[in-house]
């Protein structure tokens, strides 16, 4: 059981429905991190904030939106698309809806 756990949270592909989960809840995450935050001039939480933000972005775009990508058949440069305002909608629904493509040499089950 323990064995599987890092492949649970680091896939190496992704499909459909399970992509759509990851990126629900991290952009459930993202969300709660900076909107339902109060507002303190403290630097200590901001910071904390910042750093939650950055590794919710980092793990969504190298363990949401890459194996996705790539199971899709489309380059792992692609995930880096969803930093730019406007192409990244057209790079979420076009992962939400893209069908999955076995390399060759496998046979879906």
């Amino acid at each position: 059981m323990l064995d599987a756990l890092p492949d649970f949270f680091f896939p190496k592909r992704l499909q459909r429905l399970s992509h759509i989960l990851r990126f629900t809840l991290c952009l459930s995450l993202i969300w709660w991190l900076t909107l339902n935050r109060p507002v303190t001039p403290v630097l200590v939480p901001v910071l904390e904030n910042l750093l939650g933000l950055l590794l919710a972005f980092l793990y969504l775009i190298l363990f949401c939106i890459a194996p996705r990508a790539r199971d899709s058949g489309l380059p792992f440069w692609t995930s880096w698309l969803i930093l730019v305002p406007a192409v990244n909608i057209i790079l979420i629904y076009a992962l939400f809806f893209s069908r999955t493509k076995l390399p060759h040499g496998e046979v879906e089950a």
